[in-house]
């Protein structure tokens, strides 16, 4: 059995994991609310003060993705302090297999074939991800 195999039959396995598919502007909320740790919508407001977000369109970002149980809340004094519940990598690695699902039709090879032929990709790098490929074969 593989360590993957081992891992799901262990109950560790990415399967136990929620799914999370948000939009570019809730995952830019939920990158800087992460930064921060605990936050208002004021705080994160100023954090992504690039983008030019009213504070009520944050503040309904934040109510939204505490109802969708990725934020969680509490009251101290007058202000409405989140933090995430969910870890980045987890978020990542559901969107990227919503990715695969639905723009590559399931198959990863599709998207791994893409960005090897769409992407300049720099020797080094190409041979760091080969190393990455290496050890992967060896561990599996």
């Amino acid at each position: 059995m593989s360590k993957s195999e081992h891992a799901k039959a262990a109950g560790k396995g990415k399967s136990n994991k929620k799914k999370v598919r948000l939009s570019d502007q809730q995952l830019q909320v939920v990158q800087a609310l992460n930064l921060l740790g605990s936050a208002g919508a004021k705080q994160v407001q100023q954090q992504l003060a690039h983008l030019n977000l009213a504070h009520t369109t944050v503040a309904t970002v934040l109510s939204r993705l505490e109802k969708k149980g990725i934020l969680a809340s509490e009251v101290v004094g007058r202000e409405r302090l989140y933090h995430s519940l969910v870890d980045e990598s987890d978020i990542r690695q559901s969107m990227v297999d919503s990715l695969i699902t639905t723009v590559f039709k399931g198959d990863p090879n599709a998207l791994m074939a893409h960005l090897l032929n769409e992407e300049d990709i720099d020797p080094d790098e190409l041979e760091a991800l080969q190393d990455k490929l290496n050890r992967r074969r060896r561990d599996d």
